[in-house]
């Protein structure tokens, strides 16, 4: 597991275990039509399996910190451009009809030169928690169609006992 977290002052403090957590997603934009992304968790440096939907491992409480999103365009024709919608939903697995919590959006670079991108960091508030059905996933849209941008997004967080 991960580092401890002393909860409670002085030397009677009680070290509760966290695990680093974190959901990758690294290839060409999927176009014009807004599709969830299979994203690969990633525990203590394991990567575990892809999904559309994500949760907390049973009995802990999912904390995300921070999510970084890059678009780069591999074609001269095809700006870096796209929106990504953050979508969860409390009772089940997320689907592309899930709630949108909040976007991130790359608006096209003016020359479309091949290598050139754009990269945000939406830091979380402590709030964004999930444990039992609570689930989260991402989706993506090209905003101009163009399937030749490669799209980098990172999620991370970290794990504790509920």
């Amino acid at each position: 597991m991960g580092s401890p977290l002393a909860i409670g002052g002085g030397r009677s403090a009680t070290p509760i275990q966290q695990t680093r957590v974190s959901f990758f997603f690294d290839a060409p934009a999927p176009g014009a039509v807004d599709t969830l992304l299979t994203l690969v968790s990633i525990r203590d440096g394991v990567a575990g399996p892809g999904a559309t939907s994500h949760g907390a491992t049973a009995g802990t409480i999912l904390r995300l910190s921070t999510i970084i999103l890059a678009v780069r365009a591999t074609a001269a024709f095809g700006p870096a451009n796209g929106i990504l919608y953050f979508r969860q939903n409390p009772a089940g697995a997320t689907v592309i009809g899930s709630q949108a919590e909040f976007v991130l959006v790359v608006e096209p670079n003016a020359n479309g030169s091949i290598g050139v991108g754009n990269t945000f960091a939406a830091y979380l508030p402590p709030e964004y928690e999930f444990q039992g059905a609570e689930t989260f996933g991402v989706s993506f849209v090209s905003a101009l169609g163009i399937v030749t941008n490669i799209i980098n997004v990172a999620i991370i967080g970290s794990e504790r006992p509920a």
